[in-house]
């Protein structure tokens, strides 16, 4: 009888804890992602996710008849990296006009290429309607120039 009071007495403390993890702290398990505490399963450490998010969703720009958008895999295309540079496209027919390299990430080589990837988080039209304002994900912003196509650190 004490054995099942340890065990019912030992569910109702995980079950407590339970209650009390972060919902936004991801941790790989296997193939896929889910919620532990901050403290890890059973009272391990946490396990980083292994693969990072991929690049966030920015709404493209248009300026004239000109739409300006991030360029995702660029490693892809042969430009050496992923996030930061950009695209611009007829605004009718999304026919590619250009690609402007906004920033160079630097790789690593003991560090895993995707984890340092540096993606463009917003685009936006300066306050002179026609130049863009572009921020990365570490909160550095470039003012583009479109019609010299060159990016400026702010």
């Amino acid at each position: 009888m004490n054995n099942r009071m340890s065990i019912v007495a030992g569910l109702a403390l995980l079950a407590g804890a339970s209650a009390t993890l972060a919902p936004d702290t991801l941790h790989a398990a296997g193939d896929k992602a889910s919620a532990v505490g901050a403290s890890g399963p059973a009272g391990t450490a946490p396990r980083p996710m292994k693969k990072r998010a991929g690049p966030p969703e920015v709404a493209p720009v248009v300026i004239g008849s000109v739409r300006y958008e991030p360029l995702l895999g660029g490693k892809a295309r042969g430009l050496g990296q992923n996030g930061g540079d950009i695209v611009a496209r007829d605004a009718k027919t999304g026919a590619e006009l250009w690609t402007l390299r906004v920033y160079k990430i630097d790789y690593a080589a003991n560090m895993e290429p995707d984890k340092q990837d540096i993606y463009i988080t917003s685009l936006d039209v300066a306050p002179d309607g026609r130049s863009l304002l572009v921020t990365d994900e570490r909160g550095r912003r470039w003012r583009v120039d479109t019609e010299a196509r060159t990016a400026t650190p702010e």
